[in-house]
């Protein structure tokens, strides 16, 4: 281990975040796209007008209560992970510092 890592480790000794689930993950993928996805239309918004009339408008607004409704339940979800992570990790170190086996 290089020197910089172990004091990278040893400033941050525990992850800081839990290893990603297959549903967490493809809540953020989803997210990232639709993200990815608003932005493009805002680019091109002018010219999707022309080309789509107000099915633009529909789209916008589709993208937009799709972030709305999913960014609260993934942040949630992606919360309670890392909270039950973080209390794994601290239930390991109470045990390994006592010398208890579990």
């Amino acid at each position: 281990m290089t020197g910089m890592r172990r004091r990278l480790t040893d400033w941050l000794p525990a992850p800081l975040a839990a290893p990603e689930a297959r549903a967490l993950r493809g809540a953020r993928l989803s997210l990232l796209a639709a993200l990815t996805l608003l932005g493009a239309v805002t680019l091109f918004w002018d010219d999707l007008v022309v080309v789509l009339g107000i099915l633009a408008a529909g789209i916008a607004a589709g993208l937009i209560a799709y972030i709305v409704v999913l960014m609260p339940f993934w942040l949630i979800a992606k919360h309670k992970a890392d909270a039950a992570w973080l209390d794994r990790l601290n239930r390991n170190d109470d045990v390994s510092s006592t010398g208890e086996t579990e």
